[in-house]
């Protein structure tokens, strides 16, 4: 009976410890995903806001050519309890 109760319990922590790590993932996604429309946004604003100008708007165009992106991917968490 004891050792059912710690099995449980140990699947019990491991589980919420996935559930966070996901969590954590998913909110640095959506940090990550701010940050890139707030760069995007600059860009615009900086290709559009020299009137006549075209220098700015080519050097925003070559900005965006050359990010590159990076994805956030989870990791697989294995079961500590297999």
């Amino acid at each position: 009976m004891r050792v059912l109760l710690l099995v449980i319990f140990l699947t019990g922590c491991a589980g919420q410890a996935r559930t966070d790590y996901y969590l954590a993932v998913a909110e640095a996604a959506k940090a990550q995903s701010a940050t890139q429309q707030a760069k995007y946004a600059a860009l615009a604003n900086m290709a559009h806001s020299n009137g006549g100008d075209s220098s700015a708007a080519v050097a925003a165009v070559m900005a965006l050519a050359l990010t590159r992106e990076q994805t956030l991917q989870p990791q697989y968490i294995e079961d500590e309890a297999l």
